[in-house]
């Protein structure tokens, strides 16, 4: 028993590490954003001049639909990446008496935690480390696919950007 339970605590902490490896791959996805946006903003009066010299023009209605196209997927792969930070709300535990989940211990008054930890037997202590285990693998799942997402909406955009700066320095 004590080999599983050591077993369980280190999956627990594998899952750990994964939601803040998460945090760590969408971070730099938010600062390309606003970096880009900065020199593209630099820039903005160049794009503004070139959309109108001639309002009807091909290439005006061509540089318009393209800045749509960017501050859309911008806008969505920032929103994205940004949410990987939002408190994730793991499926509850269904019985509110948890000695591994932090909002169930936060929950119990001192006295109560301490004769619940006292006199939780291995089989519970087991239960209790595999519900955390399934509710942090939510957790991480939902902050893996996000980043996910935040990375494939970048790719549009940062072309998108890219045609953007060459444009408005012709």
């Amino acid at each position: 028993m004590e080999e599983r339970l050591k077993t369980h605590h280190e999956s627990l902490s594998r899952l750990v590490e994964f939601t803040k490896s998460a945090d760590h791959k969408a971070a730099p996805i938010l600062a390309v954003h606003i970096a880009l946006g900065g020199t593209l903003a630099a820039r903005f009066e160049n794009l503004l001049a070139r959309m109108g010299e001639l309002p009807c023009d091909i290439a005006s209605i061509l540089l318009f639909v393209v800045v749509l196209l960017y501050v859309g997927f911008t806008l969505t792969s920032f929103w994205v990446a940004a949410r990987v930070f939002f408190p994730i709300t793991s499926p509850p535990s269904g019985h509110g008496d948890s000695l591994i989940y932090f909002e169930d211990i936060q929950a119990m008054s001192l006295e109560h935690f301490m004769d619940r930890a006292t006199q939780m037997d291995a089989d519970e202590n087991e239960r209790q480390l595999l519900q955390q285990i399934h509710a942090v693998s939510h957790v991480v799942s939902t902050k893996m696919n996000r980043v996910k997402w935040a990375f494939r909406l970048s790719i549009p955009s940062v072309i998108l950007w890219a045609v953007l700066i060459a444009w408005g320095n012709v």
